[in-house]
């Protein structure tokens, strides 16, 4: 048997590009290294990258979190962009890919590279609430990892904010979703205001 597709949450898209696309960032996190079973420094970010969402305020990391955050008008936002799928085309991409015969290929699925202002002022609209509208600087988000930090220190907890996540969240970084429909002609992504709207209707006992 062979893996044939990875479920990642919208937000997950640095997983896979280095070995699609070459990418190299500088990196400052450490990684296992199976071959001397050793802890070592990772130079390229992309070759084992973190999966995790990049908030400025630990939520959860699933739709009901994020919904949750906008729900209860969050002012914040960054400037940063990303790109986003619904999870029902990505299960979709899967049982495609499952009765046919590609194989040994690599897909990154993204409908549409949206700002996260964007994003939340489209899920604060659907939740009829005041979407985000306080710009935070970067200066700000760095103040934040730094806090998170020395609480870690002192309660001895895992930092919810990272430097990383912080820095993360105001970059803008786009990506291509076209060569699933190169290979899967009748395949179409949902547009993501309609994903949107779908969730809240189907989550309003949770919203």
């Amino acid at each position: 048997t062979y893996q044939l597709a990875a479920f990642n949450s919208p937000v997950w898209f640095n997983v896979g590009l280095f070995e699609s696309y070459k990418l190299k960032s500088m990196s400052e996190h450490w990684t296992y290294d199976f071959k001397t079973k050793k802890i070592k420094p990772l130079e390229n970010a992309f070759e084992r990258p973190q999966c995790s969402a990049c908030f400025i305020q630990s939520i959860d990391d699933s739709i009901e979190g994020i919904f949750e955050l906008v729900r209860n008008e969050f002012p914040y936002f960054t400037e940063g962009v990303t790109g986003w799928v619904d999870a029902v085309d990505v299960a979709k991409v899967m049982c495609l890919l499952m009765d046919s015969t590609i194989q040994e290929q690599r897909f990154v699925l993204v409908a549409e590279n949206k700002s996260y202002l964007d994003v939340f002022t489209m899920m604060a609209h659907a939740m009829h609430v005041k979407p985000p509208h306080r710009l935070a600087k970067p200066w700000m988000t760095e103040l934040v990892w730094r806090w998170e930090y020395l609480k870690s220190l002192v309660g001895g907890k895992v930092a919810t904010i990272t430097k990383e996540t912080a820095r993360a969240a105001h970059e803008k970084k786009y990506y291509s979703g076209k060569k699933i429909e190169d290979v899967l002609p009748d395949f179409k992504y949902q547009p993501l205001e309609h994903s949107i709207e779908r969730i809240c209707s189907s989550k309003s006992t949770v919203l």
